[in-house]
């Protein structure tokens, strides 16, 4: 979702960076593609919540990319703030506009949390490619 976005020119997300416990939160599942597509029901999508779930989402250990762009891990209600390690931005620039939307002063605890690195957002096709190297 990430490239897709940033492909049509919208301004840089801010991406989380989680703990890995998070994925087996009661009541995680995951989706191997837009689970708002129409070939994926909630009943499917609601059994797939298993090890083997999470690992089919990521058949080539090397890259770090799931199998579809679109694959999801959806987390039910929400994330603890505690389990949130970092919030990445790609510049910034991006880090400004966020944190005066936010509303967040230098004196918010979650200000430590905030890393600024483009590693995170690739902004094309080709950067993805160099930085993960030949296929």
């Amino acid at each position: 979702m990430m490239r897709s976005l940033i492909a049509a020119g919208a301004e840089p997300p801010a991406l989380l960076a989680i703990e890995p416990r998070v994925i087996w939160y009661e009541g995680t599942c995951f989706s191997p593609g837009n689970s708002a597509r129409r070939d994926i029901s909630a009943t499917q999508l609601q059994s797939w919540n298993a090890e083997r779930h999470f690992d089919a989402l990521f058949p080539d250990t090397r890259s770090g990319w799931p199998c579809d762009p679109q694959a999801e891990i959806l987390v039910r209600d929400e994330i603890a703030l505690d389990d949130v390690r970092r919030i990445v931005f790609c510049d910034q620039r991006a880090c400004e506009i966020a944190r005066q939307n936010a509303g967040f002063d230098q004196s918010s605890p979650y200000i430590g949390k905030v890393l600024i690195s483009d590693r995170y957002f690739p902004l094309n096709q080709r950067q993805s490619d160099a930085r993960t190297g030949p296929g």
